[in-house]
């Protein structure tokens, strides 16, 4: 669901992803919805919904355990999410009966979680955090006091799914030259397919060879094959290099040499892939990497002990945890010239939160109306950019070109979620935006 969620049906992404999962994706005025067939008849959910019920499982959870409610809870993002992504997902938190109160960036969390229980973990620290579905470089400093993030760039899209996925398709490839069989066609073939090419890869952490044996995949053939860590490594040899960039992307963007690191945290599940922590070995000279915590519970334990703090729990003599934190991409509006140009109102890596003003004149002649396009990203074409919404003002006085002035204000809370305002100032009517779930 982190792969669906805050997304549209034809985002290309999710073209890509579809193709694999066991169950079916499809559109609702071009949002994704899961199709769920039970008993004959089709239930459909949105990623909110889902993400709302493993919260609301937590949630059960938690109260089971405590003996007591739970009503509040601090959720991990990737860094490099969206803001319609961190919109939907305070959506989900809302959905499972939580008051949110922080959406916390997940190499964040596992720098406070080492910063807290690895006392010598202080300096300019760089987290590698590699899940199922994202990946996230964020370059912070580490006090004992303060987590002070510098730079952070990810890939929203890259992780052990995909990992999972290249296995999956090297197996498909096999089952058709080998048995004369196509698992696509088979919907329940193929979910058997991928649980046993994910439980394959979670094993080749640990062995040279694993032994895929399912009975009865499909018409009655049993499937058997070896897969070597080896042909694992090679299937994903351009992917593991790809995790490479977006680090490069950080310490470029943070103006920090590789040399000038002082510690490296490899977290998330996929961290435990042996080829992958020698690439980040190799690119850093052979200097240590740190996985000495469960690099599954890293990000979760850090967000326990930042939602602690914030309720007055005094842990390993932490009275208080300062995060300041920074949005990921530029945001600013589309300028109405002939090349639609992006013009950043926040740039990108500024402290969060946040909020900057520009004054923009009208662009035409006599004009009584004004649209404020809205959008996140780097690129100079607005359109090339991340879409997040936008709003008009009406009854501008007619003046000609550039003569009636607005100033344009941006503000971007500490969960890095946008409100945009916009006034005329020679009428002083305006009009705000809060960026939300709705396309």
């Amino acid at each position: 669901m982190k792969r669906l969620i805050g997304r549209r049906y034809a985002d290309e992404c999710v073209q890509s992803d579809i193709k694999t999962w066991p169950f079916n994706v499809i559109s609702d005025n071009g949002l994704p919805k899961v199709a769920i067939n039970t008993n004959d008849t089709e239930t459909t959910f949105t990623p909110e919904d889902i993400s709302a019920m493993v919260l609301k499982k937590m949630k059960s959870t938690a109260e089971a355990y405590l003996e007591s409610s739970v009503d509040k809870a601090v959720i991990t993002v990737p860094a490099y999410f969206t803001d319609y992504q961190r919109q939907a997902t305070l959506e989900a938190g809302r959905m499972a009966g939580l008051n949110v109160m922080r959406i916390l960036n997940e190499p964040t969390a596992a720098a406070i979680a080492y910063a807290v229980i690895k006392e010598d973990m202080r300096g300019t620290v760089l987290i590698y955090d590699l899940g199922g579905g994202t990946l996230d470089i964020s370059i912070v400093n580490l006090t004992d006091t303060h987590c002070t993030v510098k730079a952070t760039h990810g890939n929203t899209h890259l992780g052990g799914e995909d990992f999972s996925n290249n296995i999956l398709e090297y197996m498909i490839g096999i089952c058709k030259n080998k048995y004369k069989k196509d698992v696509r066609n088979n919907k329940r073939a193929m979910a058997r397919l991928r649980y046993h090419c994910e439980s394959a890869k979670k094993k080749l952490s640990f062995a040279n060879n694993v032994n895929i044996f399912i009975d009865g995949l499909i018409d009655g053939i049993d499937f058997n094959e070896v897969l070597t860590r080896p042909k694992f490594n090679e299937l994903n040899s351009d992917i593991f290099k790809s995790t490479l960039e977006p680090l490069q992307e950080a310490l470029r963007y943070s103006q920090i040499d590789k040399n000038k690191v002082d510690k490296i945290i490899m977290v998330g599940g996929s961290s435990r892939i042996p080829k992958l922590k020698n690439l980040l070995q190799q690119f850093f000279n052979g200097k240590e990497v740190h996985t000495s915590i469960n690099p599954d519970e890293a990000i979760a334990y850090g967000a326990s002990i930042y939602a602690a703090v914030r309720n007055g729990v005094n842990i390993r003599d932490k009275s208080n945890i300062i995060i300041k934190d920074i949005t990921p991409m530029s945001l600013g509006i589309e300028t109405a010239d002939d090349i639609e140009t992006f013009s950043a109102v926040i740039k990108k890596y500024t402290s969060i939160p946040s909020s900057a003003v520009r004054r923009y004149g009208t662009a035409d002649d006599n004009q009584t109306m004004a649209t404020f396009t809205v959008y996140e990203g780097e690129a100079t074409n607005a359109k090339e950019n991340n879409f997040l919404g936008r709003f008009t003002i009406h009854d501008i006085p007619p003046r000609p070109k550039g003569q009636e002035l607005f100033d344009v204000i941006f503000s971007i809370n500490i969960n890095g979620v946008l409100k945009v305002s916009a006034i005329n100032l020679s009428t002083g009517i305006g009009k705000s935006i809060t960026i939300d779930r709705k396309f």
